[in-house]
């Protein structure tokens, strides 16, 4: 026998003795993305990478940026807001440049939107 337990803690079939393992919802997450990210930038541009905003509590997000050698800055960090309160960020050098949102909820759905910046 198997004991299936969800993410909120709900348990089905099974005793004691039997193991135990994890389902997940495979579920859409609804947000919205409340603005654009520019396609093009200059070097030395600052831009502030729009707001992420859901009615369903449980969704969070980060926003990371590569730049065209693939190193990465986190601008924003949902769970820790207060460390990155206006979500900007500088472009340094010419090329390609890659802004992530990292987005998932308490049953580990997520979702990545991209969005690819050229900057001359």
């Amino acid at each position: 026998k198997y004991l299936a337990t969800d993410m909120p803690g709900n348990v089905a079939g099974g005793d004691a003795d039997a193991k135990l393992f994890y389902v997940f919802k495979n579920e859409p997450l609804n947000y919205t993305i409340n603005g654009t990210v520019a396609t093009t930038a200059k070097v030395g541009d600052t831009v502030t990478l729009p707001e992420l905003t859901s009615e369903d509590e449980n969704v969070t997000y980060s926003i990371i940026v590569y730049d065209p050698i693939y190193s990465f800055t986190l601008v924003y960090n949902h769970a820790k807001k207060e460390n990155y309160p206006e979500k900007k960020y500088t472009f340094t050098m010419k090329g390609e440049y890659k802004v992530r949102y990292y987005v998932h909820d308490d049953f580990y759905n997520t979702e990545i939107k991209d969005f690819i910046v050229n900057v001359g």
